[in-house]
């Protein structure tokens, strides 16, 4: 009953883009091939939407983050493993990262900010109107350092304020995690054969150093999902249909409780 009641909250608190009807019209269209022609049309129109209100921060603050890229195309830091295959780059959509920071149970000012993939800095730029303690991007790929560093600078202008980013050009799977409160943010940054991986590299940073440490994942693999479902250093603290966050059990002390 009390995972009923999960996804059913989950549903309900997906109003981004109409999320949580989204969902249940995918799953009618994907049990009815005449229900899939009929809203075809809505899906259309939700993708375009969607995609529209991604541009526009970029047109909003004169950025570049929307464009995507195959990582196969870009230089990559020490080389891409073949996992990637025709794995890309693209940005999160402001509305969702701002859905996802409202409806999580921590306080910012406790973590650090973590973007798994950084990609050209659109999260990080997002994370900046909250009050976490430091804005780190982790992404292996130096053209798109670049352009995430040239991103930043222009926001700043823009909205008159500093945002203080650093970041690191490396492998996630090998850099060395902060003995920190983080908050790790992954927007599907990797295909299902790595996922897990980068969630086992996390859980030993907290064998390691115990400490508060947020995983807040968009669209994890199934495969990961079940194994963050069944780790031993992990707990539930928020899902929906499109995003899961889990935090180490330290991290939910003194935090309000998952529903």
């Amino acid at each position: 009953m009390r995972r009923l009641l999960s996804k059913v909250r989950g549903l309900i608190d997906s109003t981004t883009h109409l999320g949580g009807a989204v969902t249940i019209m995918n799953r009618v269209a994907g049990r009815s091939p005449l229900a899939g022609r009929v809203l075809a049309p809505a899906f259309r129109f939700m993708e375009r939407y969607t995609d529209a209100r991604t541009r526009a921060f970029d047109e909003k603050y004169g950025t570049t983050t929307f464009e995507r890229s195959h990582l196969s195309s870009l230089e990559i830091k020490g080389g891409l493993d073949p996992e990637f295959g025709s794995w890309m780059y693209g940005p999160i959509n402001q509305d969702f990262f701002r859905e996802m920071m409202r409806l999580l149970p921590i306080r910012p000012r406790d973590y650090g900010f973590y973007d798994v993939g950084a990609g050209k800095g659109l999260a990080l730029m997002l994370a900046s109107e909250l009050a976490f303690r430091e804005l780190v991007g982790i992404e292996f790929s130096p053209p798109l350092v670049e352009a995430g560093r040239a991103n930043v600078t222009i926001y700043e202008r823009s909205v008159g304020r500093p945002v203080q980013v650093t970041w690191v050009c490396d492998d996630f799977m090998r850099y060395p995690l902060p003995a920190r409160p983080s908050l790790f943010f992954l927007n599907a940054p990797f295909p299902p054969a790595l996922a897990e991986q980068a969630i086992r590299h996390i859980e030993a940073s907290i064998v390691e150093s115990p400490r508060k440490v947020v995983i807040l994942y968009r669209k994890p693999p199934p495969a990961t999902a079940a194994y963050m479902e069944a780790s031993p250093h992990l707990t539930l603290l928020k899902s929906t249909p499109y995003w899961r966050a889990y935090a180490s059990r330290t991290a939910i002390d003194d935090e309000p409780s998952a529903d």
